[in-house]
């Protein structure tokens, strides 16, 4: 499966011209948003994605450090794709299989909070690599009581971390909430980008009803209001908690994996809707073809 992956990105490169990161480094008009087969490049990434946790478990249950650095590479793809999402989704799942499958104590508590503040500065680098330092602080606009001298890792998640709540709140105190009694904006995401693009608008890309378009996500809950209201966002809070009760009672190897995605797309509603993006959730799909 990892070969398959392999032959899928090589016509993925060859079809794009090139890589994200060697545009970002040589200048070039082009971005990680031209990267991919349509239709292909989200199931890939969610191939490579279920790849590295299957291998992660692997090394913890064996000790192989072989399997290690298997699942590693995604972490190194995720830097040649310029795309911090399927990083941050990779390393949250290690982390709640590692703890599933060892629970913390002390010393393991304070290894996480240094590999976590390892991981903001890098979040920082990259993002001020694809987008600009001075170009997100001009964005960001913190007060003049900032300290400059802090990390822009800080800044970064800081603001990611409050714009989709303040984006979510503006977009129900202005929309109705009543768009469409069959989720289409929820479910659109789900939908391989030859269908989307026959159903709903792809070229908007805000979420909602944004307050300024560098910041363009409010939460997981803005497509369920959006459609319908405030009976969407229940609907939509109750399945993800079904489902997610379920995969947590159940202790065999495909539960553990699959809670995995299940939780990290929790943790990062207050981003985006991981439960119904194709290159996250389609993860699994593949844990149940590699564990069938």
């Amino acid at each position: 499966w990892f070969i398959f992956w392999l032959v899928v990105t090589v016509f993925e490169i060859v079809f794009s011209g090139g890589l994200p990161i060697i545009w970002l480094l040589s200048g070039s008009e082009k971005t990680y948003f031209d990267f991919g087969l349509p239709s292909v490049h989200g199931l890939a990434n969610g191939l490579v994605s279920a790849l590295s946790s299957v291998s992660f478990y692997i090394y913890l249950c064996e000790g192989h450090r072989n399997y290690l650095l298997y699942s590693m590479m995604i972490i190194v793809w995720g830097f040649v794709a310029v795309t911090r999402q399927i990083v941050i989704v990779n390393l949250l799942q290690f982390v709640i299989v590692y703890y599933m499958f060892k629970p913390p104590n002390v010393v393991g508590m304070i290894k996480s909070v240094s590999i976590f503040v390892v991981f903001v500065l890098l979040f920082g680098w990259l993002g001020d690599a694809r987008t600009g330092a001075d170009k997100f602080v001009g964005l960001a606009m913190p007060t003049a009581d900032y300290p400059d001298y802090l990390p822009s890792g800080i800044l970064w998640v800081y603001m990611y971390a409050v714009t989709p709540l303040m984006n979510l709140i503006n977009t129900i105190n202005i929309s109705c909430g009543c768009e469409s009694i069959y989720f289409g904006n929820t479910i659109a995401p789900l939908l391989p980008s030859v269908i989307r693009n026959l159903f709903i608008n792809t070229e908007k890309i805000e979420k909602g009803d944004v307050i300024s378009e560098a910041f363009n996500v409010s939460t997981a809950f803005v497509d369920p209001y959006t459609d319908l209201g405030y009976v969407g966002v229940l609907m939509f809070t109750f399945g993800i908690a079904f489902y997610l009760v379920n995969a947590w009672r159940r202790k065999d190897l495909r539960s553990v994996l699959i809670y995995s995605v299940l939780s990290q797309s929790l943790i990062l509603t207050i981003f985006y809707n991981h439960f119904f993006s194709l290159p996250v959730i389609s993860q699994i799909l593949w844990i149940n073809i590699f564990l069938k």
